[in-house]
């Protein structure tokens, strides 16, 4: 195990080497994703990955080049494929000798002492996609330490003047006798059906400084401090999108070859100073849902055993955690209610205009202070927050869409944008009278379609593209009345958090175990509730004939909620009644 994550790329040169030529030219797959999966059994419980050092605990400048280490991100932007060499010849100077070597999942080979590089007929190129990700945004701290490893606690725990001493830089300048960068070439998409070729050479003369506006040193052209450069190997089309959660496992590659010539523009636009953003070269991966990787995957007959095993327990913490949030909204039972029901709420399913699980929340009456609280208690307890503070001079300055940056081939990230199961909070608790310019209208259009619809806007300049998103989001309104429309509203009336005691770490992560279960639940409407449902619409329909339906599309979704936070998979008749006089409080 430990050669694996120390030299991976000694596994990749040995398969190499056990492949004719032939079948080298045929395909760049060669079983090596299997095999690290097998030996790290990635798809078995108790997997290896706490091994693997981890690019979200551990600073970048700790980890050794060329190691394997592991990255759970979204997707930020997908960039045009790329051919590189990916079969070479390695000759020796004094005897002529050739041997074939790759450069796959590496950006510099090392050249042994008396040999040199021979890109010959022999040579095969290949291609890769790369991925620019970042960090999950909002992702709360306690995740972090959930998921850290021991292998990062050992290297972030590493003397600092030793670290000094002997420098990832140095370590790897000492090695090799020379080394070289791959030649690549670039692919550019181009009309339909029309492929473009640039070539992208290590001398290519592109500088970042040098274009107008845009310098490496603005953090939100390229989210220097967080951002990796991830090349993907042997994958289909189509299978990640812009957002995807995505843990990647493969070599990590920051070479100081790569960093000099990057400061001189070596690579350009489409790869970023390794100096600045590392590289990671992927060698297996996997999806993440809404839960972030932090609920095992069951099939459905392990998930009901432990469902049943646990549910009362969960049940007693359901009780703690709801007092917990009536507290920390000054005693308000309904609010705390509606608020339980939000942080379990997410998109199930989208059906005929319907969006079935969504359920976007407005607190009115709510202090500052109360906000704060409230907001610091979620990242506590749900594996990501993005608060978004709204004011005129906020929403008139910020990006709330993602936008592409052409000078750069680079998708600028946007306040709304974030992964799938983040709650977005919109705190109005500072907003005051002033005047929304341009920018700040298209903010507010944007943020009332993610409460509303549950989509954002990306904007491609000269069109926008439409993703769907799950982000449940929260608004908080120190006054009466929020600015943005949204599925229910209760009104706390400017009630102070009452004396909150401290919550241990142990109530903490009964709180996490809860929410996280209760997510991952599906609430069925049984027959004969589908039928007193349509009797109870019927009779409302009389007392109030300009009763609209989406009224009753919205209290069954509370209802279907409501038996979520009791962890029921079922609708009952209980649920459904229960929900009628809140339904009209919270309205």
């Amino acid at each position: 195990m430990d050669v694996l994550i120390r030299n991976p790329l000694s596994v990749v040169r040995a398969r190499a080497r056990e492949i004719p030529v032939g079948k080298l030219r045929q395909s760049s797959d060669w079983g090596i994703p299997g095999f690290f999966e097998s030996k790290l059994k990635l798809n078995e419980e108790g997997d290896a990955l706490n091994e693997i050092p981890s690019l979200n605990v551990t600073a970048s400048q700790n980890i050794e080049d060329k190691s394997l280490v592991r990255f759970r991100c979204m997707v930020q932007d997908i960039l045009d494929p790329e051919f590189y060499t990916g079969i070479y010849e390695e000759v020796c100077a004094k005897t002529g000798t050739k041997v074939l070597k790759t450069a796959k999942y590496q950006d510099v080979v090392d050249i042994p002492a008396g040999c040199d590089i021979s890109i010959g007929q022999n040579s095969i190129t290949y291609s890769r996609l790369p991925l620019f990700c970042i960090p999950i945004p909002g992702e709360s701290k306690w995740v972090h330490r959930a998921l850290g490893n021991k292998m990062s606690q050992q290297i972030q725990s590493k003397d600092g003047k030793q670290r000094d001493k002997r420098k990832r830089s140095e370590v790897a300048r000492s090695t090799p006798e020379k080394s070289h960068v791959p030649r690549i070439t670039k692919m550019k998409r181009g009309r339909p059906g029309e492929s473009k070729f640039e070539d992208l050479a290590p001398m290519d003369e592109v500088d970042y400084t040098s274009r107008k506006g845009s310098s490496t040193a603005d953090p939100h052209i390229w989210n220097l401090q967080k951002g990796v450069m991830v090349k993907m190997y042997d994958t289909e089309s189509g299978k990640f999108k812009v957002n995807d959660v995505v843990e990647f496992v493969g070599v990590f590659s920051a070479s100081p070859l790569l960093a000099d010539e990057d400061e001189d523009g070596a690579w350009g636009r489409f790869n970023p100073p390794s100096s600045l953003v590392p590289r990671l070269h992927v060698i297996t991966s996997r999806k993440l849902d809404s839960g972030m990787g932090l609920v095992p995957s069951l099939d459905a007959e392990s998930f009901i055993k432990k469902l049943n095993a646990s549910r009362k327990p969960l049940l007693r913490t359901r009780a703690s955690l709801l007092a917990h949030l009536k507290d920390l909204l000054g005693g308000d039972s309904v609010a705390s209610e509606a608020m339980l029901m939000h942080l379990v709420s997410r998109v199930h399913y989208r059906r005929s205009g319907h969006i079935i699980g969504k359920f976007s929340l407005g607190i009115s009456g709510v202090p500052p202070k109360t906000a704060m609280k409230l907001i610091s208690f979620m990242e506590s307890i749900l594996p990501a927050v993005k608060p978004i503070e709204v004011t005129v001079s906020a929403m008139n300055k910020a990006a709330y869409m993602p936008v592409k940056d052409y000078n750069l081939n680079h998708l600028a990230q946007g306040e709304l944008q974030a992964a799938a199961g983040t709650h977005i909070v919109l705190d109005e608790t500072k907003l005051s009278e002033g005047k929304l310019l341009e920018k700040g209208i298209k903010n507010f259009s944007a943020a009332q379609q993610v409460i509303s619809a549950q989509q954002l806007n990306f904007d491609f300049k000269y069109h926008k593209i439409t993703f769907n998103t799950d982000t449940p989001v929260l608004i908080l309104t120190k006054g009466k009345k929020s600015i943005f429309k949204c599925d229910c509203s209760v009104d706390i009336k400017g009630a102070e958090s009452r004396g909150i005691r401290e919550v241990s770490e142990a109530s903490l992560r009964s709180f996490r175990e809860y929410l996280l279960l209760a997510r991952t639940l599906n609430v069925e409407i049984p027959k004969e509730i589908t039928s007193q449902i349509q009797e109870d619409f019927v009779a409302l329909r009389k007392a109030n004939p300009k009763l609209p339906e989406a009224s009753m599309h919205l209290r069954m979704g509370c209802s279907r909620l409501l038996a979520t936070t009791f962890l029921e998979t079922n609708l009952t008749a209980k649920r459904w009644t229960y929900t009628g006089p809140l339904f009209k409080l919270l309205r």
